[in-house]
């Protein structure tokens, strides 16, 4: 099972990352990864829109803390970055 610890969002709303807690043999891990807001029009004339992977495929590997997970985020992703400078 995969839980959501924290969500950080860009200023536009068209971004997300998430850091997530999982297992693996009973040992927790922690990792993260960006999310792209996406909306297109359906040829059946309604508009979906859905939460998918960035196209920059931003995401961490493994971490045994969930705030090794977070810093690394945090100098990795671009928008993120600029946030945490300010």
């Amino acid at each position: 099972m995969v839980t959501t610890l924290k969500t950080f969002y860009r200023d536009d709303g068209l971004a997300r990352v998430k850091i997530h807690e999982f297992e693996i043999s009973g040992v927790p891990y922690f990792t993260f990864h960006e999310e792209t807001w996406y909306e297109f029009e359906h040829p059946l004339g309604h508009t979906d829109s859905y939460w998918g992977p960035s196209l920059d495929r931003l995401g961490g590997g493994y971490y045994e803390s969930a705030e090794a997970a977070e810093a690394d985020c945090l100098a990795s992703v671009p928008w993120l970055r600029d946030i945490n400078s300010n």
